[in-house]
This record gives structure tokens, sequence and C-alpha cells, in this order.
């Protein structure tokens, strides 16, 4: 049975992500948990867990691509760029289809991005939702972000649903502001669902309440292996005799000339480091248990 690894929950809405956590911890009874990346509580889809020895593997975690559903309401403007937040300019224009079409695509590519001023990047060591909160004026700094692809799903008089597929960093409550300010009205973010993160799809996920309901062994064979997200970098296998060196934290010889790579030491198919090269060793950065 494992119990170290990860698990891609369906999160369901106006619950954060730390409340997820909470259930989950309880649901399979571990201590170390930890998440990937962040959804909003009024956001819905793939969130990322890292279970037990996982939560050693976060930080190797090269995860550069989402994909979002998300509709936009035109003709409203909120302080969260979101259906959470109050009212702060409104506007009578409603654009056509036609009028979306000639502009979504001045959104795909590399992006200037200013983040919504309700988000968790921090201004004079103090996170900006909270300066916001407590009615500070923020001015945040724009960004570049990558927009893969996006695409029209439907459109409707007083909204359109649209697909994303962006990069980390990406903010879809500002790309959903920033296309009704480029179509001369003004708009916020009313559903967002993540369907995909990184090497992980909706398809993975379990919602919590399905989780709830089965049986508490049943609940561990949804949790992948740790070597889930590290299939793009490079692995060699070593002998019992290299696993007491690597456990004590002792640099192994390798034949191989990794370069600049991480490298992920398995023993008998189960992860047991995560190494680094140099000059023809190989040395833990992080030992994982293979319990």
């Amino acid at each position: 049975m494992n119990k170290s690894g990860w698990i891609v929950i369906d999160k369901p809405l106006n619950m954060t992500c730390t409340q997820v956590g909470g259930v989950l911890r309880r649901l399979l009874s571990v201590k170390k948990i930890g998440h990937l990346g962040t959804l909003d509580p009024l956001a819905t889809g793939v969130l990322v867990f890292a279970i037990g020895e996982a939560t050693k593997a976060i930080p190797y975690y090269k995860n550069k691509h989402k994909v979002y559903d998300f509709e936009t309401t035109w003709g409203e403007q909120r302080s969260t760029d979101d259906a959470e937040g109050n009212i702060i300019e409104t506007s009578f224009i409603r654009p056509s289809l036609e009028e979306i079409e000639r502009v979504y695509k001045n959104f795909i590519g590399e992006l200037q991005q200013i983040p919504p001023i309700y988000s968790a990047i921090k201004v004079n060591g103090k996170r900006s939702y909270k300066a916001a909160r407590e009615g500070q004026d923020i001015s945040l700094k724009a960004r570049q972000i990558t927009v893969y692809n996006l695409e029209i799903i439907k459109a409707q008089k007083e909204s359109c649903q649209f697909r994303a597929a962006c990069g980390s960093g990406t903010y879809i409550r500002s790309l959903g502001r920033d296309m009704a300010l480029e179509l001369n009205t003004v708009g916020y973010i009313s559903s967002l669902r993540r369907i995909k993160d990184g090497k992980f799809s909706i398809s993975d996920a379990i919602s919590l309440e399905k989780l709830k309901k089965i049986d508490h062994k049943e609940r561990y064979q949804y949790i992948k292996p740790i070597r889930a997200v590290l299939d793009d970098i490079p692995a060699v296998p070593v002998s019992a005799f290299d696993v007491e060196k690597i456990r004590c934290g002792m640099a192994i010889k390798s034949e191989i000339d990794f370069g600049d790579s991480f490298i992920a030491v398995c023993f008998e198919e189960k992860l047991l480091a995560i190494a680094a090269f140099k000059e023809g060793l190989l040395y833990p950065r992080r030992v994982f248990s293979l319990d």
C-alpha cells in the first residue's frame, strides 16, 4: 500500500487549497502533505497534492503548462477580477462574437500582464491581497507570461467561455479583465476550472466526495508514485551497496556525465534519491524512504 506519492483532487467550489489538504490529511491518515500551485476558492478542477515522502520532490516538479476553462462575464469589473469581489465599474457594451474573434488572438504568445491586486504576490513583505483588504493602494508591476493557446468555446450575449493553455504565473483573472478592456468594455471571471496541470489532467482526478465514500485502503490506489512527476529527468539504477551510501548522504561514482541535470537515483524500480552530478560523482540532494 503506497502512502507516499501524488494524488490529484478535483477541487470543489468554495474551498481553499488548505481546506482541501486538511480533508485529505484526515482521509489518508498522513502527516506530511503539500500542494502544487494554488486555486482560488471560486475555482474548481485539478489540484495536485504531494503525500508523505513526495513532499521532498515538490521543488523538482517542473510544471510550466496549465489548461483552464473559464467564463468572462461582460459589463462589470470586480475588485478581485472574479465573482467574489465588489462591483467597481460597469459598462453597457456587450461584445459580439465577431468582435471577440478579432481580439482574442492578441492574447496568445508572450505577454506583459499585471496580476490582480487580490493575489498572493508580496509587496513590501506583505501579500498583496492582505494589503488590499486593509485598504492600502496597491501597484503591481507587469510580468511576462506565456499563453500557448486560447480558444473560444461558447459566446453568449452576457459572457464568453474560453479555454486557455498557459505557463506558470499566468493569472486567468487578469486575462479576462484585459480582454474585456481591449473590447472596450469591462469584465470579470465568473467561472474557472483547471483541467490540466503539467502531467496531470482532470481524468486523473478524484473528488473529495468520492474519496470519502470508498474504503480506507482503496483510497491509496489513487496515489501515484513519486517518480510520476520526475520522468523528464535522467534516471540511474544503483546496487544495494550504493543504497547505504546514498542513505548516509555520501556521493557515489557515475560513469555517465549528466551535466547540470538532476538525476533520479533508483533501487529496484523505487526512487531512492534525487542527486546532482559533479566531477564524476552523484551527490544526493533529497533522499527518500524505500518503505
